[in-house]
């Protein structure tokens, strides 16, 4: 009977092409039987509401639409008054948005960091794939509980217990601020095995400024942990092995060389008392008293070598210019010092690792580098030290510097030991090398209890 200007443009059709005309003669559903099917309801209901349809223009473009309708009278006649909405728009973004969101929940799904999604109440509402195999529990499991309703312990770095309110998500939900790059261990109540994770917690807000969940993230660093563990029992070992070689150098020089030089003084007592008729047995004892006099030179050098006694009586510098002189003499390299004026004594597991960097650098330079000159460089203050050893020769290999590799002492582990020595005090070891040249550049911050010998001598 009538139709409105929207109507004409949804349609394609002219008001005189549709007047008088029903919705079958236009064929403006595309499916006849849907058409049927919303007329027959519309005349038992008398009403009908957003009942969905393909709509067919004029120009065969199919469109969705929404058909509402209700019965009336006109003039004493059953009529009915339709209206038709152009959905087409508002579904095409529905169904990309239900298409994104499918392809976020995939990504999260498979990803490979855990993610877990809390209520506002700290209770999980999900958790993909990677999140459940690390914790060894499902879903279904974990649904509507909270970490410690799943018997999950978590645990600080130094092995104390984290109470629940303390945990990433309800601290998130407390504070209502973001937990970011936490470590915690999580363990099951009944195993010793400890998951690390490292580890974000953001809330999200409702529009009434509510914490309406919380979004956790966390990578699995337990492998980190372990090598850092091993690592640490590495560099134990390694002190325990500095104090032992002490110990040995020690007792080398103060026992094993005393008891030869002994042997030495009874030999030379003897050839003494030997008649000139027993020339042979005097030319033995001399050859014998020869021998021990090259193996007391050897002790002493082994037992400099392993510990210099300069070192622990008068301080780095000493021992650094005690062993600046043996090696310009053994070498033929000219070594030149520059040490600051009244450098202090320093902790003596500073001073032992600085001493045994430049022994390392210094039998690096003699084997490899081809040098006429060398140079060491050392300073320091009340805060930190820094050393460096420079050399003028053809250069160290890159990829070598880099995988620790390099040439030491018999008594030493290269360029691996020097890095192992300065992690261990917090410093740090650089290697630059080029056809001109090495530089092996140390810097140690000190700890408080460095001291100056004058005011703090050793015992």
């Amino acid at each position: 009977m009538e139709v409105n200007d929207s109507f004409t443009r949804l349609t394609g059709y002219s008001h005189e092409e549709t007047l008088g005309r029903t919705a079958a003669e236009l064929n403006l559903w595309k499916d006849p039987a849907r058409r049927a099917e919303v007329m027959a309801k519309l005349e038992k209901e008398s009403e009908v509401r957003d009942e969905e349809f393909v709509c067919v223009s004029k120009s065969g473009e199919a469109r969705i639409a929404q058909f509402s309708g209700t019965l009336i009278e006109l003039d004493g006649k059953p009529c009915a008054l339709a209206i038709v909405r152009d959905v087409t728009a508002k579904k095409q973004s529905e169904d990309a948005l239900r298409a994104s969101e499918e392809r976020f929940r995939t990504l999260v799904r498979d990803f490979h960091v855990g993610v877990v999604l809390l209520g506002p109440d700290a209770k999980i509402q999900f958790a993909n794939q990677v999140a459940q195999q690390w914790f060894g529990i499902s879903l279904e499991e974990a649904k509507g509980k909270n970490s410690s309703q799943l018997d999950l312990i978590s645990v600080r770095e130094d092995g104390t217990e984290i109470p629940f309110s303390m945990r990433p998500g309800p601290r998130a939900i407390e504070t209502r601020q973001p937990v970011q790059n936490e470590v915690n261990g999580w363990r099951r109540r009944d195993s010793n095995e400890v998951l690390w994770t490292l580890g974000n917690a953001t809330p999200q807000f409702a529009p009434d400024g509510s914490v309406s969940a919380v979004i956790s993230t966390f990578t699995n660093i337990t492998e980190r942990k372990q090598a850092e563990e091993a690592l640490h029992q590495l560099s134990t070992r390694l002190l325990q092995l500095q104090d032992e070689e002490r110990r040995l150098g020690r007792e080398l020089h103060d026992s094993l060389a005393q008891s030869v030089l002994a042997v030495n003084l009874n030999l030379a007592q003897a050839a003494r008392s030997l008649t000139s008729a027993d020339e042979s047995s005097r030319r033995a004892l001399a050859e014998a008293r020869r021998v021990l006099v090259e193996m007391s030179r050897e002790i002493r050098t082994l037992s400099y070598l392993l510990h210099p006694p300069l070192l622990d009586e008068l301080g780095l510098v000493s021992a650094i210019k005690e062993c600046a002189e043996g090696f310009s003499e053994r070498s033929g390299i000219k070594l030149n010092l520059e040490i600051q004026a009244g450098f202090a004594r320093l902790p003596q597991e500073a001073e032992t690792a600085l001493f045994r960097i430049v022994q390392e650098s210094l039998a690096n330079i003699q084997r490899h580098s081809g040098a006429q000159m060398a140079k060491i460089h050392l300073q320091g203050d009340s805060a930190s030290v820094s050393l460096e050893v420079i050399d003028r020769g053809h250069g160290m290999d890159k990829k070598g510097i880099e995988r620790g590799n390099g040439a030491g002492t018999r008594l030493g582990v290269g360029i691996l030991g020097m890095r192992e020595r300065m992690t261990q005090l917090g410093g740090k070891l650089e290697i630059e090398s080029s056809s001109s040249g090495t530089t092996v550049r140390v810097s140690m911050p000190l700890r408080s209890e460095v001291s100056d010998a004058r005011s703090h001598p050793r015992s």
